[in-house]
């Protein structure tokens, strides 16, 4: 199970992704919980901090990037809109 969220600390959108995240990890237990990439060394130096980082190729530049158990989403969706999908994909795995 692989689950990450690719960022870049400039991108107004991954700022609305970090809103919804945080509060969505707390629900889940650890070993589920989506890890956050901030992909500043990757996108500066090529440094990749991820084995999921290779899949994506040396150009990417669509962020956010989020990777679920095999899905994978790209660009910006609302707050609101990431809350609902990610609740209902997720709702299995939730503690509380």
């Amino acid at each position: 199970m692989v689950r990450v969220l690719l960022i870049e600390a400039s991108c107004p959108a991954c700022l609305e992704y970090l809103r919804v995240l945080p509060k969505i990890n707390l629900r889940l237990p650890i070993e589920k919980r989506i890890k956050i990439i901030d992909c500043f060394e990757w996108e500066q130096f090529g440094l990749k901090l991820h084995p999921i980082m290779d899949k994506f190729g040396e150009d990417f530049e669509d962020y956010p990037l989020l990777y679920l158990d095999k899905i994978l989403i790209t660009g910006a969706i609302w707050a609101e809109q990431l809350k609902i999908f990610l609740e209902k994909y997720l709702e299995e795995d939730f503690i509380f």
